[in-house]
């Protein structure tokens, strides 16, 4: 996936010096998703690997970073379900602590 830099910009003002909107920032990520369903509940686990970031062809390195996400749904009826997760991200530069994230939520459809 590529992004223009003015798009980047745009978002981070203050460093406008430091990009050139002639130059592409490329990013890829491999994600990995399963789950199964049994009953009502139906438990997944995601695993995304986010490679360092490519400017202008130069790569960034320890730009990257590796995720999880378990998580559980609950089929309340046909047309509503419960769910939660859970998610960490481990980054790879030295500056940057993991992140770790809870989720609970309501989904129904119309």
């Amino acid at each position: 996936m590529a992004y223009n830099l003015n798009a980047l910009n745009a978002a981070f003002a203050s460093n406008a010096g430091s990009f050139n909107a002639s130059q592409l920032v490329k990013t890829k990520e491999l994600a990995l998703t399963g789950g199964y369903t049994f009953g009502s509940f139906t438990p997944y686990l995601s695993y995304v690997k986010g490679y360092d970031v490519s400017i202008g062809g130069s790569t960034l390195s320890k730009s990257g970073y590796d995720q999880f996400v378990l998580g559980l749904d609950y089929a309340l009826s046909k047309r509503t379900d419960v769910y939660t997760s859970y998610g960490h991200v481990n980054w790879k530069a030295d500056n940057l602590t993991s992140e770790s994230s809870f989720g609970l939520g309501l989904i129904h459809r119309f």
